[in-house]
């Protein structure tokens, strides 16, 4: 039977990919990525032999999740298929993919079944071979799906100070000190967004005690920040003691706050 020329093209499914492993697929799949839809329905799709990362955010408001094996990634797309057809406008679809082998088959599964104009995000931590990897990723994408749009993240970055993120990332910018020529040219023209993201151990520490992603602190650390006079009256009422218990429990809060909303402001997504 002839094969059926026919481009479905989905623009609520977002790819988290690479084939080396340990390069923050997770991390960006159930914490960075859903800060970015927070008045979406957010779906993940967990699509690896290895890990299920369910216990990480079993008790998120926010997210539903599902781990597939490799072989049953056809049932993942099948289920991304139907919330598609159900509700394209109000919800989101991540994939994240394992490392490796898991990455390269769920491309495969993605060519045959012709979904093609995804949005892929592919992790970059700073070595040299995981620029080849990433590479590596980028191309393999391109090699079945020219309209791909893909958005490469620098991972685990020092600071938004771009001085600071191109010495960390000397293998991919180039360091003339070190002998190293620039691989960003190899890049350019095949992605449509540098992305930056800073290192924290916020979501560790939010997974470890509470067992919900990231973007359920922020929420709850959003209406607290942007009603924070009155909530320090009511706080006030309680006593000088309790108002600085409550202020000093505040903290973190405030840095979720303000790690969420940089996030926010910095990360462009295609």
């Amino acid at each position: 039977m002839a094969k059926k020329n026919m481009t479905v093209v989905y623009k609520n499914v977002y790819v988290v990919v690479s084939t080396k492993g340990g390069e923050g697929k997770t991390f960006l799949s159930l914490q960075v990525l859903p800060i970015l839809f927070l008045n979406k329905n957010i779906n993940i799709f967990e699509v690896d032999n290895n890990n299920n990362s369910k216990k990480m955010i079993k008790n998120s408001q926010k997210i539903s999740f599902k781990s597939f094996k490799i072989d049953d990634g056809l049932d993942a797309i099948d289920e991304i298929e139907f919330n598609n057809m159900l509700s394209q406008d109000d919800s989101v679809n991540i994939i994240d993919a394992g490392g490796g082998d898991d990455t390269i088959k769920l491309l495969k599964i993605l060519e045959e079944k012709e979904l093609f104009g995804l949005t892929y995000i592919v992790p970059l931590s700073n070595s040299i071979s995981n620029v080849d990897n990433a590479l590596q990723t980028i191309d393999s994408i391109l090699s079945f799906d020219k309209d791909a749009k893909i958005n490469l993240v620098l991972n685990k970055c020092p600071s938004f100070d771009f001085e600071d993120i191109k010495y960390k990332f000397k293998s991919f910018f180039g360091n003339e000190s070190f002998g190293l020529a620039s691989r960003y040219e190899e890049f350019k023209d095949k992605i449509q967004n540098l992305n930056y993201v800073t290192e924290t151990d916020l979501p560790d520490i939010i997974s470890s005690k509470h067992q919900y992603s990231l973007i359920d602190a922020y929420l709850k650390a959003k209406i607290i920040m942007e009603n924070f006079d009155e909530v320090k009256a009511e706080w006030a009422k309680k006593g000088k003691d309790e108002f600085l218990k409550a202020k000093k429990l505040n903290r973190i809060n405030e840095e979720i706050y303000e790690y969420c909303q940089t996030l926010i402001q910095n990360f462009k997504l295609d």
